[in-house]
């Protein structure tokens, strides 16, 4: 395997990493400072971006920096749902069994009484929102909604798609649009941007940052067009090229023959 030619410890380029792992650059950092403000003073935040952007790495160094006395963040991400399955699932990570037998409004209910009966705000985070039902976006407004003289102990940062944004400024969603106070769309990674983050996954992995030359760095930005998850991808497939044919520096030539392996399939 080419961990062993290139006397790395772990694979370099895998998206399940643990938070200590993971690359927090400018981008991650502005969106922290976005949710931690939401957290603090506002009830609905939203992060938008394309596939493979990072979102998901965004919200697991988010939950990370949390802190576990004043916050419980509940991660969603099953959410091709409509209201009632949506009210069900909450629950369940609340500890709560589901009654099935109970109303949309009962479980509304209970999801209200369970959440302000806890000491730690919850942040309920849900990921891939642009595949809810209108009315589960709906229901999750009534959710914030607080009764008069009491304090709603619920926040909740919709993740997904930009196309969510389109969604939530039509007639239906005007009102749940009006209420997130903190909005933030990550983008894709510029040239340098791209370059740190190869000589960084390949250093965390107890790799040598000289493996991939700049050419080769510049050429993977182009391919990828900025994408950490085709970062990823084209970088393995050239440490698995290089790996075999006994390359020990990967350059631009490397990047072109594994392109067109890639985009022969």
């Amino acid at each position: 395997m080419f961990t062993k030619y290139f006397k790395l410890d772990s694979v370099p380029f895998t998206e399940n990493l643990n938070t200590r792992s993971m690359f927090s650059d400018n981008r991650m950092k502005q969106g922290l400072a976005r949710f931690e403000y939401m957290a603090e003073n506002g009830y609905l935040g939203l992060l938008t971006g394309q596939y493979g952007v990072g979102k998901t790495c965004l919200l697991n160094l988010y939950m990370k920096t949390l802190s576990k006395n004043k916050y419980r963040p509940i991660y969603l991400n099953l959410t091709s749902l409509d209201s009632n399955q949506l009210l069900r699932l909450i629950l369940i990570k609340l500890n709560e069994a589901p009654k099935f037998l109970y109303s949309k409004e009962r479980n509304f209910m209970l999801i209200k009484e369970k959440i302000n009966s806890e000491e730690a705000v919850t942040i309920l985070i849900i990921d891939e929102v642009q595949l809810l039902k209108d009315n589960a976006l709906t229901d999750l407004r009534l959710l914030i909604s607080s009764e008069p003289g009491k304090e709603c102990k619920l926040k909740i940062l919709l993740c997904g798609l930009e196309d969510i944004t389109k969604k939530l400024k039509s007639n239906t969603h005007k009102s749940l649009n009006s209420r997130i106070s903190v909005r933030y769309h990550l983008q894709v990674f510029e040239y340098d941007e791209t370059s740190n983050y190869i000589d960084f996954r390949i250093k965390n992995a107890g790799g040598h940052v000289k493996i991939f030359n700049e050419d080769a760095k510049n050429l993977i930005h182009d391919y990828s067009k900025g994408i950490p998850r085709n970062i990823n991808n084209i970088a393995t497939a050239a440490l698995i090229h290089a790996a075999s044919i006994k390359q020990q520096i990967i350059n631009e030539d490397t990047i072109t023959t594994v392109m067109e392996e890639i985009m022969a399939v």
